[in-house]
Formats: C-alpha cells, sequence, structure tokens
C-alpha cells in the first residue's frame, strides 16, 4: 500500500533501474493507460551531454514571468526528490506526489501479471508520473531535461514539442550512446522534431553533420551559439547576449563560469524564438524581462560558492567534458593554489577527469567515498600522488585546514551531484 511520502518514494525507486531493450515501449504502454497524458502537454525538450539542467532553469524562469504556467522537469535532484517536477518554481507536493503513485500503481502491478517485457525502469515511471502531473495542471508548457539518451530517451514521446535544447555534445554513457561523438550527436539528434526549432550551444565539430542532417530532415530551423547568437564574457558575473534582432549589453548573473553563461545564453535563445513565434512580448519588453529575471536564477550546485573564508566552491561535474569545463572556470578566478576534494561512481571515468583535475597548478587532489557505496573512487585509491581519505568530512575538515595554511587556496568540491549535495547540506544546512 502507498499511504504516505516514504511509501511513494520507496515503490518508485523500488523500480528497475535498466532494461536491456533501449526502446519506448515500456514507456509508451504505461502513458496508454494513464491516457496519454503527454499528448496534453506542450514542450521544450532539453538534451546534451551537459548544461541541461541549467539551461533548463533559466528558460523555465524566462517563460513563467510572461504569465505562464511553466512546468519544469530535471534530473538528479539536489535534496529532495521533489525538486525534479516543479511547477512555476514550486516542487511538487508531498501529497500530490503520493496520489500520482497510488495511481500509477496498479496499473504497473497490472503489467507485471501480464507482460513482464513491457515493466517500466524507475526513470520511466517518474517521467510517467511527470507528464500525468502537468497535463492535470494543465500548464501553458513544460520544459524537460531528457535522461541519457536522445532517440529513443523516455522524454521524447510527447508529441506536442515547441522547441529542442541541444546543449552539449561529449563523451559520456558511451555504452549506451556509442564510443564516438557522431554516434552521440546522431542519438541527441533523434530529439528533433518535424518544423519544431532546434537551439544548440557551442558543439564539436564532429556533431554538427548529424545534427544539421536530422535539423534538415524534418525542416527544423536551427539556430547555433557563436553563429546565430553570441555569449561573451565581461567578467565574473556579466555578459554580453546578441542574437539578429538584440544586443544586451551587461546582463548580470549570479552563477560562475562562464559555461554557465554559455548555458544561460542558450536559454536566452530559445525564449527569443519562442516570443517571436508566440508574439507574448514586444522585443522591447522581451528584453527588459530578460534583463528582470536572468539575476534571480539559482541552480545550486554547480560551481557554487558555499563558504567565503576559506573559499569553497561546489560543482556536480560527473564526466570528463565537464570536469573541463569547471576547471577551466575555476581558473579564471587566480587562485594561487587549489585543495580539491572529490568522489566519483567508480563506473564513470573518474581517472580521466581525475587527470583533468590535476592539470591545476599548486594543486592536491583527496579522493573520499560517498555515504552510501563502496562504488564510488574504489579504483582510485592507490593512484600516485593522490591522498585517500575513506570518510567524506573528514576529508572535507583536511582540504580546509589545508587551505587556511596555502597561499590563496580554493576547496574545490566536484565529482558527482550525488556527493555534493551531501556537501552543500553540511555547509548550509
Amino acid at each position: 500500500m502507498i499511504n504516505d511520502y516514504q511509501a511513494a518514494l520507496a515503490y518508485i525507486h523500488g523500480r528497475p533501474r535498466l532494461q536491456k531493450d533501449s526502446s519506448q515501449r515500456r514507456i509508451e504502454h504505461l502513458l496508454a493507460q494513464l491516457g496519454h497524458p503527454e499528448h496534453n502537454v506542450r514542450t521544450v525538450h532539453v538534451v546534451g551531454t551537459n548544461g541541461k539542467g541549467s539551461a533548463t532553469a533559466y528558460l523555465s524562469r524566462l517563460l513563467a514571468a510572461v504569465s505562464l504556467r511553466v512546468g519544469m522537469y530535471t534530473s538528479p535532484f539536489l535534496h529532495r526528490f521533489n525538486e525534479r517536477i516543479v511547477l512555476n518554481g514550486q516542487p511538487i507536493r508531498d501529497d500530490q506526489l503520493v496520489t500520482l503513485v497510488q495511481k500509477i500503481k496498479p496499473m504497473i502491478d497490472e503489467t507485471e501479471q501480464t507482460e513482464q517485457t513491457l515493466i517500466p525502469t524507475e526513470f520511466e515511471v517518474i517521467t510517467a508520473l511527470m507528464y500525468e502531473y502537468f497535463a492535470e495542471q494543465r500548464v501553458d508548457v513544460a520544459v524537460v531535461e531528457a535522461g541519457i539518451g536522445g532517440r529513443s530517451d523516455s522524454t521524447n514521446v510527447a508529441d506536442q514539442a515547441i522547441l529542442t535544447m541541444i546543449t552539449t555534445i561529449g563523451k559520456d554513457h558511451m555504452n549506451l550512446l556509442g564510443q564516438h561523438l557522431e554516434t552521440i550527436a546522431a542519438n541527441k539528434a533523434g530529439m528533433i522534431r518535424p518544423n519544431v526549432p532546434t537551439v544548440c550551444g557551442q558543439l564539436p565539430q564532429a556533431a554538427l553533420a548529424p545534427i544539421i542532417k536530422q535539423a534538415t530532415s524534418c525542416r527544423s530551423r536551427l539556430f547555433f551559439a557563436q553563429r546565430d547568437f553570441l555569449v561573451q564574457p565581461l567578467g565574473l558575473h556579466q555578459f554580453r547576449f546578441q542574437n539578429r534582432s538584440v544586443c544586451l549589453s551587461e546582463l548580470d548573473t549570479k552563477m560562475l563560469g562562464d559555461f554557465e553563461m554559455e548555458d544561460t545564453g542558450m536559454a536566452i535563445q530559445a525564449f527569443w524564438v519562442l516570443n517571436e513565434q508566440y508574439q507574448w512580448l514586444e522585443r522591447a519588453q522581451a528584453a527588459a524581462l530578460i534583463y528582470q529575471e536572468v539575476p534571480k536564477v539559482r541552480w545550486g550546485g554547480r560551481l557554487e560558492l558555499v563558504q567565503t573564508d576559506p573559499p569553497v566552491l561546489i560543482d556536480g561535474a560527473h564526466n570528463v567534458p565537464a570536469i573541463k569545463r569547471v576547471i577551466q572556470a575555476v581558473q579564471q578566478f587566480n587562485y594561487q593554489s587549489y585543495e580539491v576534494v572529490f568522489s566519483a561512481y567508480a563506473d564513470k571515468e573518474a581517472s580521466k577527469m581525475l587527470e583533468v583535475v590535476q592539470k591545476l597548478p599548486a594543486v592536491h587532489i583527496t579522493v573520499t567515498n560517498l555515504t552510501d557505496t563502496e562504488r564510488a573512487t574504489a579504483p582510485l585509491k592507490s593512484q600516485h600522488g593522490i591522498t585517500y581519505q575513506a570518510n567524506w568530512q573528514a576529508a572535507l575538515k583536511l582540504a580546509l585546514v589545508n587551505a587556511d595554511h596555502r597561499r590563496d587556496c580554493v576547496v574545490l568540491v566536484t565529482g558527482s551531484l550525488h556527493f555534493i549535495s551531501q556537501v552543500r547540506t553540511w555547509f548550509l544546512g
């Protein structure tokens, strides 16, 4: 029985994590049992290797500011599960989640009795809950972050798409998406829909051909960063945005890092394209709204300063492309030395991530474990030149003490979003 919030969460997390069949048969079956709520949800799909969460958060904020009812779907959560399903900035309530799980459980029970191959995974269940909730709440638009893939992703079932965003393309989840950028890009490009515009971030050359091919086939208007719109950092908290119809100079943002400004620029371009299509605001009004709303966005755990003395930055970078972005950004702050506390899942390219971190000047790295699993960083314990501390709180305390005794030192905590969510709570409560 699903009688309370904890029981609902236990049921969701008790679903299978992965299935060998990567098709959409299971999610389509479950949505059919629900009466196809996805058909009643206008959707912006956000896909890419990194930057999806930030771009989703910024675009959702801008759309809500024109008095739309805006759903936002992201993963994973930082502190509470409810953060994954949000309506106009408010996470789904505990009682609403319980009601949805009570509704969906008998349908899954029936499937378990009749067709084992259609039993949905955890992510598919959450995605179905999201579409059902947004349909019930009659959202005007849902900004939906994809899961791992693109073409066969569980989120890629809504037929009311109004825009696609492709943030970045890099090597991640290669066991599922392929070993080469071209293959990964072709998979992500599967999100592009017929006659629906597509906004892309700065993509590697190898990723362009599959995306252009898919967009051409779908007659999708393509907008590329640094070709159709420009993002120019002007300092730690300011940047300039320009496209073919507007120039927004000295935009303020609370987010740190050039890559966050690039993600913000994508969201601004997406908003601009949609506003041109739906005519919510005159151009001057749209520009004023962007100036007003962009500084209000917070997206925790993304190069976030959680302590000032000594300075502590946390970032949920969990793959090689993401850690490269973080290390590049941190070096712009001109610290003289670095204490890095690192924890990543062993099934990630953790050793390659650490190789990137080791390129920092005057860096000392402490590798630690997550609290709930030995999967984290187990193969890294004996890596040369790196301190290992099993307890992450002890690792943090050591890094803070070291930073106090080093010249102009910053502490960087990174490796996985799950890890930094615990660290964030430790610092901020």
